[in-house]
């Protein structure tokens, strides 16, 4: 087979990779590689577990922002403006001396309401069919 400018190579296992040595970036990987690169100028270092233990923050972030579950739905504005919300409660949480694990229930509080409240939106939304 020839292989053309076309054909993906594999550079260090990473397809990735080579798209992005190729010009072939999707937006998907640009939106990571920024981000890592924001979080790494922030703490100046990088470690494999950098995002251990605000995982829940992060899911809660996303489904409050309206994401959906599923997929399909959701925006960008969305989980942004969820993220300031987030972030202001631990702040201000923190602020008056709550503790840890407190702050970490009210987040999942917070994350079991943003799963329950579309959902029982939409139950209440549609009209229930006549039993005869």
């Amino acid at each position: 087979k020839i292989l053309s400018r076309k054909t993906p190579y594999k550079i260090n296992n990473s397809l990735d990779f080579s798209r992005f040595l190729r010009g072939e970036v999707d937006l998907r990987f640009t939106k990571q590689l920024s981000s890592k690169r924001f979080y790494a100028a922030r703490l100046a270092s990088v470690r494999g577990d950098a995002a251990t233990g605000i995982e829940l923050d992060i899911i809660t972030m996303v489904l409050l922002g309206g994401i959906s579950i599923f997929g399909g739905k959701g925006s960008m504005l969305g989980v942004l403006l969820s993220i300031l919300i987030v972030l202001n409660l631990r702040n201000g949480m923190a602020l008056v001396n709550i503790t840890g694990h407190v702050q970490t229930g009210v987040i999942g509080i917070l994350l079991i309401a943003s799963v329950l409240g579309p959902n029982l939106y939409e139950h209440f939304r549609k009209p229930k069919l006549a039993q005869n």
